[in-house]
This record gives structure tokens, sequence and C-alpha cells, in this order.
């Protein structure tokens, strides 16, 4: 295999909100054919009356506003409604019909082992075994293959390493099929090594399909055909990627990590609480989600980005003099966690030079959306830009009065000034909160929650994150001198949402600081 031509997936066929076609249709199918789809993805699943349907979810809800399991419906249930043919759930026959004769392949996916025969059946009677190619859960892969040894079979695969033959050998695989994060140069030039293609999903970005086609993957799963086809046209193979490209390829890339290292923090479900260690004291914890969280982003870092080193809260790691550097910190507010409490954070930062955030996310508890900033692109909130409004006082206003400002501890001591800091606010009636997560905190002035956060010293691991996102989003960050400034290393800071406030503040601590 040489990667030289890249195979398109269209995911769930070419489907769009504006045009009212919905994903796992026969109208989006018909879309990708038309598209010229290499393969066109779908999903199966079985109803109550055994009927093979194409559907992603377990439910209706997301894309049909029904919140009924499709294994309690009967094909007839779903068939009662205002839709035709075409924009209602199809079974799996439907499909085929569709497909046969076209110049695009059917791609099944399943992530149950239950759908397998009853889809490999249909498939069989329909005499389009070679018209189609499978993927989804591998016991579902398996049984694909005792049924057919000549069926092509996509391994899943979810690691940065590639399989051994140990691994492959039940399988015996023509395509290894990963999450995208996970697929860098090496295990590309492994899987073809061992004669298999490689395949990636889901690439929605101009900038990663380049990315990719230029490591040598051998297709690209991706929800936007047209555009990501042509990134790939226009890259060079042999070119090397620009600095903006790699940017604005980071950007993405830590938002795609963000998103799944919060899907991973719900679903622990306090599962990870049950070690916890003290590190530097008892009050400064480490708990096992910290490190499965550390792990999991560092191979994604390891297989995006090989070359740039990373800083990390658990695991350490050298920072260099010069050039691009990665801070990352799994879990910001462990002791919150440790207890139960739910605020707590993420925080990861592409910086350079040891100075200039180029890059960041973090997570915001309150509710687990994504934020992210690009060093002049913005701060944006699960993909919406956000920016601070600014505020209107009276001549006479104290720009604190009636305000909340957040402060964190060094651990669980008080920094020097942040008793008299706290005094000095009460008389001027403003209201000081102490929140367990400075990444929450710092990164939280952005989304208008109070109207400063005071930290004590600041934490690369903890801080570079946030603060880009505070500036991005319009917001000031000052140094207890009050010299504007994203890299105020080994002291104090303040972000705020003006430049008011933060001069307030910084006069409040500086006067403490001779209490």
């Amino acid at each position: 295999m040489t990667g030289s031509i890249i195979r398109f997936a269209a995911h769930r066929g070419v489907h769009e909100a504006a045009s009212g076609v919905r994903e796992n249709t026969l109208a989006s199918i018909k879309a990708a054919i038309e598209a010229k789809a290499d393969l066109v993805e779908i999903d199966v699943r079985l109803t109550a009356d055994g009927q093979t349907v194409i559907l992603h979810d377990p439910d209706l809800l997301r894309v049909w506003g029904d919140a009924r399991r499709v294994e309690d419906v009967t094909l007839e249930d779903l068939r009662t409604g205002p839709f035709d043919a075409d924009m209602c759930v199809p079974t799996l026959a439907e499909a085929l019909d569709v497909l046969h004769g076209s110049t695009s392949k059917l791609l099944i996916d399943m992530d149950d082992e239950r759908f397998a025969l009853p889809a490999f059946e249909t498939v069989q009677m329909m005499g389009m075994c070679e018209e189609v190619e499978w993927c989804g859960k591998f016991q579902a892969m398996c049984l694909i293959r005792a049924q057919d040894p000549q069926a092509v079979i996509w391994m899943p695969w979810q690691r940065s390493t590639p399989p051994q033959a140990g691994d492959l050998e039940d399988l015996r695989p023509q395509v290894i099929n990963a999450p995208y994060l996970v697929v860098g140069r090496d295990l590309v030039r492994n899987v073809h090594e061992q004669g298999m293609s490689v395949f990636c999903w889901t690439v929605d970005d101009e900038c990663q399909a380049a990315h990719m086609s230029r490591i040598g993957v051998d297709g690209i799963t991706t929800n936007s055909l047209d555009a990501i086809r042509r990134a790939v046209h226009d890259a060079d193979p042999n070119g090397e990627e620009s600095q903006d490209e790699r940017d604005a390829r980071a950007h993405v890339i830590v938002g795609e990590i963000a998103k799944a290292t919060a899907d991973l923090i719900q679903e622990s479900n306090g599962e990870y609480r049950r070690h916890v260690h003290g590190k530097a004291t008892p009050a400064d914890l480490v708990t096992d989600l910290d490190q499965l969280i550390e792990r999991e982003v560092r191979e994604a870092l390891y297989a995006q980005f090989p070359e740039i080193p990373i800083v990390g809260e658990e695991m350490g790691g050298d920072e260099p003099e010069q050039g691009d550097c990665w801070f990352l910190d799994p879990l910001d507010g462990s002791i919150n966690f440790a207890n139960g409490l739910p605020w707590f954070s993420f925080s990861l930062a592409l910086v350079r030079d040891g100075d200039e955030p180029v890059v960041g996310t973090v997570i915001d508890p309150a509710g687990w959306r994504v934020i992210t900033a690009r060093s002049g692109a913005g701060a944006w909130v699960d993909g919406q830009r956000v920016r601070i409004p600014e505020r209107v006082f009276e001549d006479d206003d104290d720009p604190v009065k009636g305000t909340i400002v957040s402060v964190e501890l060094a651990n669980n001591f008080a920094w020097p000034g942040l008793k008299g800091i706290f005094g000095r606010l009460s008389e001027r009636f403003c209201t000081m909160r102490v929140q367990g997560s400075g990444t929450a905190s710092v990164s939280g002035v952005a989304l208008g929650r109070g109207v400063a956060t005071m930290v004590g010293k600041f934490g690369p691991v903890d801080h570079f994150a946030a603060v880009l996102i505070v500036r991005e989003a319009g917001g000031v960050v000052v140094d207890l001198h009050g010299e504007e400034t994203l890299s105020p290393r080994n002291r104090g800071f303040l972000a705020a949402r003006d430049r008011q406030c933060a001069d307030a503040l910084v006069a409040v601590w500086q006067e403490s600081l001779q209490d």
C-alpha cells in the first residue's frame, strides 16, 4: 500500500440541515453517489420485528425527534409519518438497491455484534458482497469474517502504536480504521509494511485532511466530502506544513482532544476516585483519572505533532529553551474531583518560545463545554465566537462594587496579600469566591463569570490556555504590577474583564502586600 490514492467515505451519506437531507437516509445515500464518494458509510440496527434498518443512534431522538428506541418499534411504525421514501428510515435492502451498479461501495458500520449476521444475510441474498465493505465493533467484524473469507474488513483501532500480528490473526483485515487523532506517520508506515491500508475518521477540517494526505493515509471518512476532497487534491504531497497551517490544525486538534476528554470525564461517573494519592502534600492530589487523561492526550499529541515536546502535570517533561512546547494539566482541581465536588477542568496550550501561547483549550465545568482560542483569531465556545461585553459605569462608580472576584489558593494556603485583599474588597461590597480550579476560574472571566480572577502564582500547565482565552475574548491579563502579559512566570497575576477592573484590583493587591 502506498497511500498515493486516497479514497473518501461519505459519513452517513451526504447530508446537511440546510437542505433538509438527514443522515442515513436514501436521500443522503443518493447524494453521496452523485458526489462520487468512493464509499457511503451507513449504520445498521434491528427493529422489533427483526428488520435491518439504517440508523446510527439506538433511539430516534437526535435525528427524528422521537424518543423511542428502534429495537422497540416495528418497520411499519418507522414508516408512519409525513416523510416520503427517500427521507424516512430506510432498510438495508433499500440502500443496497439504490447503490447497486453505482461507482460507490457501501460501508456498513455496526456497534453491536447482534446486527452482523442479519446485515450479512441481506447483502448475500442480494448478491452484493463485492459492493460492500465492513467496519465497526471487533466482535461483529469477526462474525462477518467467519461468513465470508473474502469480505473487505476494516479493523477498529484506537491506539497510535500499530497493531501486531497477534492482533490481526483472527480478523485478517485489509484496512485499519482509526480515529484521526491517533493516526501518525509511524502508524501509517507500519500498517503499510504489513500489507494493509489505513482509513481515518472523521476528518472535517481541511488543514487536517491535507496533513493526513501528506503522511500517507489511504482513506478519509468525512462529513464534508467536497471540501475535504478538494483540500487533499490541492495539498502538495511532498510539501511541508507551514507554521500558520500547523497552528490552524493545532487549534482544531486541541478542541477535539478537549471534547474527547469531556466525554471521558462524564462517562467516568466517579469510577476513577478509587485510588487517590498525595503528591507534594496531602492537599495536592492525583487520581487515576488524571493519569488516564494525560496518557490519552499525550498519545494524540505524539501522533499529530511528534516534533513538539510535552510538559504535563503528572508525567513531567522538559521544556525547550526555544520553539514550541505543549503544556498540559489533565485535571485542574483534582482535590475537588477526589472529594465529589463537580468543579474541575482540563488545560492544554501550545506555547512558542516560552512565553507566547498560540493555541489553547479548557473544559468549562458548567456543562462540560469546550473553550478554545487561537492567538489573533478569537476565543470560541463549542464553535461559537465569544467576547466579553463592555460595561458602562456611572462617573463615580467603583468598578468592583457589587461584583464577584474569584481567587485561587496555593493548594490549601493563602498566598501573600490575600487576607488583606479579602478585607479591602469586602469593604467595597465586592464578594470573593474560591472555586478550586485556577483553569476554570481564569477562563471563566471570558464567559462573564465575575469581573476578575486573582492567582498568587502563575502555573504554565494550569494557566497558559486560560489567559489566552481571556485575552482573545477581549479581557485583560496583568501581573501584580499592572503590566499586561500572557506569561507572568513565577509571579502573581490577574485576569479581568477590562482595564478598569484590572487597575482597581492591582491597587488593592499592592496595598495588601504592605500590611
